[in-house]
This record gives structure tokens, C-alpha cells and sequence, in this order.
């Protein structure tokens, strides 16, 4: 089954090759007497084909019945794509077999018209058989007409190539004109060589200019973050343990071992000697900090809202006002007023920043 269908599809391959074939012999028809032999001959050989390819084509189809099913559809398919390209050649030779026709009818008639008449064969006339000068003629008209078009092809490329030579020499006329106008001198060139230099000098001060201010946005922006999560912490702390014992750092201090270990917290003094055994740090995380402040230490790491509420069960008192951590930090001006003065600086320095830079850019253009 299989090499049927391989020999069918070669068949159908094969048909498209001898219609080129016969449709180049029936063009080279010049008269009614030429041997057609060999035209019929091929006509013949092709419906044969065509016919045999649509005979193979019914037994793939009696034999794909006893294929699987899986099988059966893609051997249907595949029939049914050859039944199409041979009914396509079949129509491809019938309008072959047309053209053949008209061409044979179209040369009967020239040879009727041309042939010498009846009656003047034994009156001794003279006949003239000018067919092969007309188409001689014909062709020499053909030709004289296609040289004529081509002078006229030629004559329009040398209108554009004329044209396109004249805007050519306008257009270096007016570069010669601009480069005399602008006269480029060594006083010229200089003045080129240190506009590209200022150029580079401004573009490497801007750049750190920029750098700098972003630094400074950045710095004054994760201080105004601590601040605020200070001061939220300790206002939610404060009006929820109300008034408390007041510790020193000194008094702090002295509670610094496993058994008795104080901390401060956000300003707050906490006894956490219960919880270094349950801490899921360790022992040492806390031991570090015993005894002093541990607020960096306990904000760096995120807790939840159940670990900071447990942490009131060991809340004992408040650090003296002048121990306070904010104080040591920020000098004598509390959270909130610190906190003022930063968003002014990180609006104030970025903005000075880039008025020094458009005030150097106006200078530099204004000397230019």
C-alpha cells in the first residue's frame, strides 16, 4: 500500500513537468503542416497518467479500509489531496487542449488566406506568397518598437541624473558658502576645544552635584523614619503604662548579670532576668546589651504587636530625663522638634543643590 502511494504521488509529481513540456511544443506551431504526431502523442501520455493516478487513488481507498482506524483517516486525507491535483491537472490539459485547438484554427485560417486562389492557376497570374514577409515585418516592428522605449528609459535617467547633479552643486556651492562664512580659523578651533572642555567640566560637576543630593535625600529621609517609629513608640507606651519608677543609667548599669539584667528599650526600663532563658536568640544577644540601652538592637530586628505587648509584663519604670536616649542624641530638642527640623533640611539642601546648578548652567550660557 505504501509503495502504491509513493508511485501515485510520483505520477502526480511527474504530470506538471509534460504540461510545460507539450504547452512550449504548441507554441512553436508556425504552420498548419507541421507533424502533430508527437503533440497528440504527449496529450495521450498525460490523460493516461492522470487517469492511472485516479485509479490508484480508488484502490487506496478500498485498501485504507482495512487499515486501522488511527491510520484510515491520514490515508483518506492524504487520497483525497491527489484526487484534487489531478482533477486540477486534468483542467490544466483540457485548456492546453483548447489552446492547441484555437492555435491549429487560428493557422487553417491564415493558410486559407494567404493561399493562391482557384481560379488563377492556369491563366498564368502571378502569385506572391508574402506570409513569411509579413512576419518579418511584424517582428521587426516588435523590435524597432521595444528600442524605442528603451532610448526613452535611457533619455529619463539621464533627466534624473542631470537634475540630481545640479542639486548636487547647489548644495556644495552653499557648504563652500557656510564654510567661508564661518572661516575656520585656529581662533575658531580653539574656541570649539574649549566649549567641548567646559562642556565635560560642567557635565562631571553637575553629576557630583546630583550624587550628593541624592546621599543627603536618602540620609535625611531614613533619620525622619527613625524618628517617627521612636516617637509612636514611645506615645503608644505612654498612655498605656501611665506614671512609673524613674532609674538612672547609673542605677541601669548595676543590674548586668544573668540573675538580675535590666535593659532600656526606647527609653523605657525593662527587667528581663525571666526571659534570657526563653528568648529565641540566646542568652547572648541580651547579655550584650544588659545593663545600658538596647533600642538599635530591638528596632533592627521586626517584632510582632503580641511580642511588643508581652514585653509590658516586664516593664519597671521610665530612664531619667537626663539619660534619655533621644536627648544623648539629639542634644537638648525633643523627637517631634528634631523631626520639623529634618523635613526642612530635606527639602532645604536638595533645593539649594539644584539652584547652585541652574545658576552655574545661567553663568556659563550667559558667557557664551
Amino acid at each position: 500500500m505504501d509503495d502504491l502511494c509513493f508511485r501515485t504521488k510520483a505520477i502526480v509529481q511527474k504530470v506538471p513537468q509534460d504540461l510545460c513540456v507539450l504547452e512550449q511544443s504548441i507554441r512553436s506551431l508556425r504552420c498548419v503542416d507541421t507533424d502533430k504526431t508527437a503533440l497528440l502523442r504527449q496529450e495521450h501520455q498525460i490523460a493516461q497518467s492522470i487517469d492511472l493516478a485516479l485509479s490508484n487513488c480508488q484502490r487506496l481507498i478500498v485498501l485504507s479500509r482495512n487499515e486501522p482506524l488511527f491510520n484510515r483517516k491520514k490515508i483518506e486525507l492524504a487520497v483525497s489531496q491527489i484526487q484534487s491535483e489531478c482533477h486540477y491537472l486534468r483542467n490544466n490539459l483540457q485548456i492546453i487542449q483548447r489552446k492547441r485547438a484555437a492555435m491549429e484554427q487560428e493557422l487553417q485560417f491564415r493558410a486559407n488566406l494567404f493561399a493562391p486562389p482557384v481560379g488563377l492557376s492556369g491563366s498564368g497570374a502571378t502569385v506572391v506568397h508574402i506570409d513569411n514577409e509579413v512576419n518579418e515585418f511584424s517582428r521587426l516592428q516588435a523590435v524597432g518598437r521595444r528600442l524605442d522605449e528603451m532610448l526613452l528609459g535611457g533619455s529619463a535617467s539621464l533627466e534624473a541624473l542631470k537634475y540630481q547633479g545640479s542639486t548636487l552643486k547647489n548644495s556644495h556651492r552653499r557648504l563652500m558658502d557656510l564654510a567661508n562664512t564661518l572661516g575656520l580659523s585656529n581662533t575658531v578651533m580653539r574656541l570649539i576645544q574649549r566649549r567641548s572642555y567646559q562642556d565635560k567640566v560642567l557635565f562631571y560637576a553637575l553629576a557630583v552635584g546630583t550624587l550628593i543630593s541624592m546621599y543627603l535625600i536618602w540620609h535625611f529621609i531614613r533619620e525622619c523614619f527613625d524618628l517617627v517609629a521612636i516617637c509612636n513608640w514611645q506615645f503608644n507606651h505612654s498612655t498605656n503604662m501611665g506614671e512609673s519608677n524613674v532609674y538612672s543609667i547609673s542605677e541601669v548599669k548595676k543590674h548586668n548579670t544573668e540573675g538580675d539584667c535590666w535593659v532600656v528599650i526606647n527609653d523605657k526600663v525593662y527587667d528581663v532576668t525571666h526571659l534570657l532563658e526563653k528568648h529565641p536568640g540566646g542568652t547572648d544577644s541580651i547579655m550584650q546589651v544588659a545593663g545600658t540601652y538596647a533600642t538599635k538592637g530591638f528596632n533592627a530586628v521586626p517584632h510582632s504587636e503580641g511580642a511588643q505587648h508581652w514585653m509590658n509584663k516586664f516593664y519597671i519604670g521610665e530612664i531619667a530625663e537626663k539619660d534619655k536616649e533621644c536627648r544623648l542624641r539629639w542634644s537638648d530638642n525633643c523627637p517631634k522638634k528634631k523631626l520639623a527640623e529634618l523635613k526642612f533640611m530635606n527639602f532645604a539642601v536638595p533645593t539649594a543643590v539644584l539652584l547652585t546648578g541652574v545658576y552655574a548652567m545661567g553663568r556659563y550660557f550667559r558667557r557664551r
